[in-house]
Formats: C-alpha cells, structure tokens, sequence
C-alpha cells in the first residue's frame, strides 16, 4: 500500500479538486492506496472541506496538526500510516501526477526513494521564469557542495519506502520547506537508492510561495545540516528515468 500526504495550509479554494484529481488518478492506476489531508493550523474552511472528502472517500483521511510548517505536515501524516510506501505531493498538483505508478514500481523494488525532477532533458516545465532561474541556482549551489547527483532537490513529488523512511526519521529536523532536499541528502548519506523521474509541470499562477524567503530559509536549513552530518557523501548513483519510459 502507498500512503499519499497532501499537506495543506488555507486552500480551501483548492484542496477538493486537487484530491478528487489525485483519488481518480490512483484509483485507476494502483491497487491499494490512500490519501491523507494534513492540515497545519488553517484559518479558512480547509479542514473542513478535509473531513468533508474524509466522509465521501474511504480512502482519504483528514488529520490537523497543530503548528504550521509544510515538513511537519508531511511527517505528521506519516506517522500515522502504516503504508509500506511513503509519499508526498504540493496540493497545486502542479507535478503530473500520473508517474506515481512508475515511481511507485521502482520503489517496491528497491525500497529506496523515488524523486520528481523538473531539470532533466526529458522534463517538461511551465513556470515563471524568475522562479526558474532560482530553482536552477539552489540546485546548481547543492550539486557544488554536495556533489548530489539529483538535478532537482525541491520538486513536489516524492515517494518514499517505509524501510529508508525509518532509517533516516530520527536525524530528519525540517520543519518548513527544506524537508524535500534533506530525504535526498539522508539517502546519499545512508547509500539508499534514489531513482529520479523526468516530469511534466504546470505551476498554478496563484502559488502561494514566496520564493526568496523560502530559499534563504532553506540555506540556513543546509548549513544546520552541514554542521550536524557533513556534505559530502558518496550514496548510489541516481538512476534517471525519461518521461518516455513512463508511458
């Protein structure tokens, strides 16, 4: 079974499409699957609109953490699972959804970590161009000190096998925004297999994200994980996946 963590904060406007999308997507292409809405502490009707679809769906859950913070969202939801598969998706569902299928397969194989890339030849990518030219300069600064092999550390779309999840929880400290680069620099560091997916992306024009603040949260994240685990680690060799071997 695959658990997949929405995690939510004020997107009342938007939380029912993107689930009724993503329930369709996964009830079509995966056997045994769930959904679970994680709201950090809105102050629309998000939650409600969650228990709503909880009520509708028997395989959405509808859970609220107290405190904000997108990485909080995620490991709150989790742990509350009890799925051998692991995922997380931003509620835009701006990733095209449909390669979880293949990312869930590889995962089941060699219960390591699937990630979403927007940078890959085979990518295809609608987004501002200011958000672009930040995205290419964090992953440019990481591949530099990190020597990541992974072209895209913050795209929103990962899957995760309980068993790497579980190895890496007790050191994973994000909070905020930085939880999407530290799974990848923990299975580096734990020489779990990472398997990279070329992917298809259509930001919403209303994203939410202001996106310098964020990077400037996100360094500081990486210099408190510089000083507690070092940079450098040597990991697997990241095996790409092209959007045409997904169809």
């Amino acid at each position: 079974m695959v658990d997949i963590v929405i995690p939510v904060y004020n997107e009342a406007g938007s939380i029912d499409e993107a689930v009724r999308r993503l329930r369709d997507s996964l009830h079509d292409s995966v056997q045994d699957y769930g959904i679970r809405i994680v709201d950090n502490q809105s102050s629309d009707d998000t939650f409600k609109h969650a228990q709503s679809l909880e009520e509708e769906f028997d395989e959405v859950t509808a859970m609220r953490i107290p405190q904000q913070g997108k990485a909080r969202a995620i490991r709150a939801g989790w742990e509350e699972s009890e799925a051998e598969v692991l995922g997380f998706v931003d509620v835009d569902l701006s990733p095209s959804i449909n390669m979880i299928p293949s990312m869930l397969s590889v995962v089941l194989e060699t219960k390591g970590l699937a990630v979403s890339s927007r940078h890959l030849p085979s990518s295809h990518t609608v987004r501002p161009w200011s958000r672009s030219v930040v995205s290419y300069g964090y992953n440019f600064f990481l591949w530099v000190f990190t020597s990541s092999q992974v072209s895209d550390h913050q795209c929103g779309l990962k899957i995760l096998h309980r068993d790497a999840w579980e190895r890496m929880r007790d050191d994973t400290l994000s909070t905020e925004w930085f939880l999407d680069t530290e799974i990848i620099l923990h299975a580096a560091r734990l020489n779990i297999p990472v398997d990279e997916f070329a992917i298809t992306w259509h930001e919403g024009a209303d994203s939410g994200v202001a996106i310098i603040p964020v990077a400037l949260k996100m360094m500081a994240s990486l210099f408190r994980y510089w000083k507690r685990h070092g940079l450098r680690h040597q990991g697997n060799q990241v095996v790409k996946h092209s959007r045409q071997e997904q169809y």
